[in-house]
Order: structure tokens, then sequence, then C-alpha cells
């Protein structure tokens, strides 16, 4: 473990120290809405996705399609990510103290 002035550091303080160092400061009242709005609003788009796309893969199972049933399966595991990528890139943005788009 790495030693500071004679102490040894917590696992915490080793990670802020491999992410450059920056320690997040808490968060406001404010922040904390946003990040559970930006969440709820998210996961209702996942949801949604899933319902459709999962309804287009049953659509094409049964006609037998299997090239068309992969396509679909990749384009929502792709539009999936996609989507959880843009949250969390919107939580960090509040997190940070800006405004998420």
């Amino acid at each position: 473990m790495a030693k500071d002035s004679g102490r040894i550091k917590s696992a915490y303080e080793l990670a802020v120290e491999r992410m450059g160092g920056v320690e997040e400061s808490p968060l406001t009242d404010a922040q904390k809405d946003r990040l559970a709005e930006i969440k709820r609003v998210y996961e209702s788009k996942v949801a949604e996705t899933k319902i459709v796309m999962e309804q287009q893969i049953v659509e094409a199972m049964q006609r037998g399609d299997g090239e068309a049933m992969q396509k679909l399966q990749e384009e929502m595991t792709s539009q999936l990510a996609e989507l959880r990528s843009t949250m969390e890139r919107e939580r960090k943005k509040v997190r940070r103290g800006k405004r998420a788009e």
C-alpha cells in the first residue's frame, strides 16, 4: 500500500489519486434531483426500446427470418448501449456542475 506522510492511504484515496486527484464535491439537492430525473428518463427510453425491438425480433422469428432476427438483436444491443452511454455522459456533466443537455 502507498504511504503518505507516514500513513497508509485508503482505497478511496488511491482511486482518487489514479483519477488525477479530482475529488467530487458533495452533490446539491438540485443535482441529486437532476441525476434522478436523468436516470428515470433514460430507464424509460431503455424500456421502450426493449419493448419495440423485442417485438420486432419475435415477428422476425415467427417469419423464420434468422438474418433479420440477428440484425435486430445487434441493433437493439447498439441502441441500448448508446442510451446508457448518453445517460452516463449527462450524469457526469451534472456531477461536475454543468447543465446536462
